[in-house]
């Protein structure tokens, strides 16, 4: 594979002086085919020589004449193969050059192996008055750390991706001069090659699936060969024009029996070898993403697929394509053909609505038609090819959110609930009447809800730190939280309780309002929904430790905006005690808060060993970790901030506490954290005015007073302890 100081340093001129000399070439064969037609054939026929010997003669001058001809073409061929070589890596070569520029003017430096590096400048972030000031500091060092490294992760894969078409070109000019050069004709001798075709595309095209029917045929490839595979594929995936041309000739079949081997040979290769079936998979994805893009064609191949969709591909033991006519050989594992599909697409992104909507409707209509269409045998199949199609599906769409909008409706909800899951067979015997739910069951469904409701991809943040939804994804989280919340829901699946727990924060303005206002009937035509329904779906997201605490701090942050944006210096004055706003707002974030606590206390008293268990402590610690400190808000101020990070890290580590007393069977208090959050937020918004006054009648007070009597009111949680 090419890397950035091969590529930064080539000479393609090489490639247009070598490009004359070919052109040259091809002159003088030109001038010597005329010039053996005059002097040689000419002659012959002009000499009235007659007989055998005369026959044979002129049979040998033929195909002297056609083989200088064949040397003329080939020798054409690879001059326009070179000219093209040299135009198109002079013009990688300029955006190469181009990258690396921008690269500096933002600030960053390219090293002499290709890695950008960068340096940052710890920031000063004044006094805290928090007995962890120390961590503090380190975690905004952390914090520039990371986004330094975010910025770096960015221009690298800018500048690896030109360094990768770069690699790409010169295996597709290798591949063309190849099959330029290689000998034609009949008989033993080598010949020069007549046919030799200057388009690159056809020949790429050509070789490409050349590869894919020896890969389906069972046949591993060569170092080179994956190679060159790797280049096609990617080169496909990134033209449309070209995708379209590629998978045409691969075909519907071939495309999904490669499918399988793909899958195991990343199942039973290692090093090299299966990072390079795993790149080719990705890349085939990429194909299939690009050739679709367009409705009409997404229409074409969902009604391809359509035809092949519940058909059974089989492979056997080898990972090769097997003839179901043909008996014996070992065993034989089988997928249907939406099953081989999926494999391809979860590799990838980019998909099409159209052809993403389509594909998954064919899928429920394959399902209506037979429950258990895609009920398989787990021990028979490489790791990961045996999917559930639609939560595959479903998955994809997660990554394009207009798709996952889009496609969502009140009805899908009842439709999953309802749907055979059980895709597993769990006794042994295929076809047998006893299955079971893949380990992975919902986890594309989850990430589906998650992209619809926020309009971004699922787990990508908002990009500002504060989400704004459209009028469609405001539609889909009020249709998620009333299916979830009625009275006689069996119960939301632990696989949606963090998607759906990263919806719940995205909406955290809202729940702040219809919770902590305690608004018992909808007021919004827009959000219809009341403060019962969305404290059932916080007690449904609750069970689970980590999205809990997604809930609880996006709440935390929503109330240190809130205290930013709505109270000063006025609230918090001498003067001003009983006129204070500090009070209500405390009340607002008491009752929210003692919602959530009560949540998860009742999870844990429901059920402690699942609730809080070592592993999800350590998932606890890496999501503390990895986010500390929130992405700051509009408008939140530094003091608010710096007290924001602080409570968090507490948390952490009162959940360590809950945890070790658990283990102890020694669990004596309820989950209550969030009474401490509201409290130390009040004290740090207060101590943002010198001189604040902290009797019983002050705003300061007062307010640490609402906030308790808010949190007893809306979680209960001091009245089940005693």
């Amino acid at each position: 594979m090419v890397k950035y100081a091969d590529a930064k340093y080539v000479d393609y001129r090489k490639l247009s002086s070598a490009a004359e000399s070919w052109g040259q070439m091809a002159r003088k064969y030109s001038m010597a085919v005329r010039a053996y037609e005059t002097d040689v054939k000419g002659k012959l026929e002009r000499s009235g020589w007659r007989g055998d010997f005369a026959n044979a003669a002129r049979v040998n001058i033929s195909d002297t004449c056609k083989e200088i001809e064949a040397a003329e073409s080939e020798a054409r061929a690879v001059a326009s193969i070179l000219r093209e070589g040299s135009r198109k890596l002079a013009s990688l070569l300029k955006e190469l050059d181009a990258k690396e520029a921008e690269i500096r003017r933002a600030g960053l430096h390219v090293a002499a192996d290709g890695k950008v590096w960068g340096t940052v400048t710890p920031k000063h972030v004044g006094e805290s008055r928090t007995a962890n000031a120390a961590e503090y500091r380190q975690q905004v060092l952390d914090q520039q750390m990371a986004e330094l490294n975010a910025r770096i992760r960015k221009w690298q894969r800018e500048l690896d991706d030109i360094v990768r078409r770069i690699g790409n070109f010169d295996t597709d000019l290798k591949v063309s001069l190849d099959k330029a050069t290689a000998p034609g004709g009949s008989g033993t001798a080598p010949r020069f090659n007549g046919n030799a075709s200057a388009d690159l595309e056809r020949v790429k095209i050509k070789r490409g699936n050349e590869l894919i029917t020896r890969l389906n045929s069972g046949e591993p490839l060569s170092a080179g060969e994956r190679e060159e595979l790797r280049a096609i594929s990617d080169d496909a995936a990134r033209d449309r024009g070209l995708s379209k041309r590629f998978l045409n000739a691969v075909g519907t079949d071939s495309f999904l029996r490669l499918s399988g081997w793909l899958q195991y040979m990343k199942a039973t290769e290692k090093g090299n070898t299966r990072a390079d079936y795993a790149e080719i998979a990705k890349n085939m994805a990429g194909v299939l993403a690009s050739a679709t893009r367009k409705e009409d064609d997404a229409r074409e191949w969902a009604a391809k697929f359509k035809e092949v969709g519940t058909r059974a591909y089989e492979w056997n033991e080898n990972g090769r394509a097997a003839n179901p006519s043909v008996v014996g050989g070992g065993y034989r594992y089988s997928l249907k053909g939406y099953q081989a599909l999926m494999t391809i697409v979860k590799e990838g992104e980019g998909y099409s609505k159209h052809f993403l909507h389509m594909v998954a409707d064919d899928i429920r209509e394959a399902e209506k038609n037979d429950r258990r269409v895609w009920v398989t045998h787990p021990s028979r199949y490489p790791r990961g090819a045996a999917v559930d199609p639609l939560d595959a599906a479903l998955g994809a769409m997660a990554k394009e959110s207009k798709a996952a909008t889009g496609y969502f409706t009140p009805e899908l909800l009842e439709y999953m609930d309802s749907r055979e899951w059980k895709v597993l067979e769990a006794n042994g015997m295929v076809g047998g009447p006893d299955a079971k739910e893949s380990s992975d069951a919902r986890q594309g469904f989850g990430k589906f809800l998650e992209s619809a409701a926020t309009g971004r991809p699922a787990g990508v943040e908002a990009p500002d730190g504060r989400a704004v939804h459209s009028k469609d994804e405001i539609e889909v989280f009020s249709s998620i939280v009333q299916h979830y919340s009625k009275d006689d829901h069996p119960g939301m699946p632990s696989a949606l309780q963090r998607p759906i727990s990263r919806v719940l924060s995205d909406y955290s303005e809202s729940i702040y309002e219809i919770v902590g206002k305690w608004k018992t009937t909808s007021t919004s035509a827009e959000l219809p929904l009341n403060v019962y329904q969305l404290k059932s779906m916080i007690s449904a997201v609750s069970a689970d430790p980590v999205a809990h605490r997604i809930v609880l701090n996006s709440q935390a942050a929503e109330i240190a905006r809130q205290f930013d944006k709505n109270l000063d210096e006025s609230d918090f004055s001498a003067e001003n005690g009983y006129k204070s706003r500090a009070p209500e707002h405390a009340r607002v974030a008491g009752t929210v808060l003692g919602v959530i606590d009560e949540a998860r206390a009742n999870a844990i008293g429901a059920d402690l060993v699942r609730s809080l268990k070592e592993a999800d402590l350590n998932k606890l610690k890496a999501y503390h970790a990895a986010g500390a400190i929130i992405t700051p808000i509009p408008v939140v101020g530094d003091a608010m901030q710096r007290a924001l990070d602080s409570i968090l890290y507490a948390y952490t580590e009162g959940a360590k506490e809950e945890f070790e007393q658990a283990k102890e069977g020694k669990l004596k208090k309820l989950h209550r954290h969030g009474i401490e959050m509201l409290q130390e937020l009040i004290k740090a918004k207060a101590s943002q005015y010198p001189g604040t006054p902290e009797d019983t009648a002050s705003g300061r007070q007062r307010a640490l007073n609402h906030g308790l009597d808010a949190y007893n009111t809306g979680g209960g949680i001091m009245e089940k302890s005693r």
